[in-house]
């Protein structure tokens, strides 16, 4: 698609170009969004909703060029046997409530209506696309947000009831980390809190943090407490039985909540 035209006649283009797609006999097509604006995306992909409800879906593929967003759809055409495992989902306020709750981005206001957009604009920041579908899937296959929420609440109380009562939790919080402090206070990196100092003018720092810190941080000392699977997402897994529920495993707001609740925190802050 040019880039010389006006961003009216782009989003005038891409709606004709996904028109002729679902009226040829091909099943994929990838349409770049280059040249629209972020309403201007969502309302595509309202259109996806509404005009071609049931005969097209798409995936979306996110990149950034020189600070610039770009989108690119992966649109396919929906066969038959897939119009019958299709679940309609109604988004509405109580979902956006439910999912912002759980995965605690900042979405401004609770309205469905607006959702698209701001995880449109959020999504190159902290991958809130992929979590929503997530998200709706998990309601699809829960039939309603109640459900859903009543179900992710019993798996995350078994969660926490295991990780609490393993005989491994209480030497975690036996540990005295004796080694560890005297490594830290003999080391020649030293941390403090006077950063802005006339010494350290025209010095360049980094700033380092731990990936997943308490999760880590406890599977190295005691990997036992996560029956020693390979990563958290698949220790979440295993309490979901033949049902996965897959906001439990990308929301970093989840896995704070739950580790959080087994009180432990203290022990990594040496």
């Amino acid at each position: 698609m040019s880039e010389l035209l006006p961003v009216n006649d782009c989003y005038n283009a891409i709606l004709e170009e996904i028109k002729q797609f679902s009226e040829q006999e091909a099943v994929s097509k990838n349409i770049s969004l280059d040249g629209l604006n972020a309403k201007e995306r969502s309302q595509v992909y309202k259109l996806f909703e509404t005009t071609y409800d049931q005969l097209l879906q798409f995936d979306r593929q996110y990149s950034l060029n020189n600070g610039e967003k770009q989108v690119v759809l992966t649109v396919k055409k929906i066969t038959p046997n897939e119009k019958m495992k299709i679940t309609s989902v109604t988004i509405d306020d109580a979902i956006v409530r439910e999912f912002r709750k759980y995965t605690k981005l900042p979405i401004p206001i609770i309205n469905h209506q607006f959702i698209d957009y701001y995880i449109d604009c959020l999504n190159p920041y902290n991958g809130g696309r992929t979590m929503f579908s997530q998200f709706i899937k998990d309601v699809e296959s829960h039939e309603t947000v109640s459900r859903l929420r009543s179900r992710i609440e019993q798996v995350l109380d078994n969660i926490v009831s295991h990780i609490r009562d393993d005989p491994s939790m209480q030497t975690f919080r036996d540990n005295m980390f004796e080694e560890e402090i005297k490594f830290r206070k003999s080391s020649p990196y030293k941390t403090s809190g006077e950063l802005y100092k006339k010494e350290n003018q025209d010095k360049l720092f980094i700033s380092v943090d731990i990936n997943k810190a308490s999760y880590n941080i406890l599977k190295y000392y005691h990997p036992e407490v996560f029956n020693h699977l390979s990563t958290w997402e698949e220790f979440v897994l295993s309490f979901c039985g033949d049902k996965p529920i897959h906001i439990l495993t990308s929301s970093k707001a989840i896995r704070v909540r739950t580790l959080g609740s087994v009180n432990f925190e203290k022990r990594i802050s040496f």
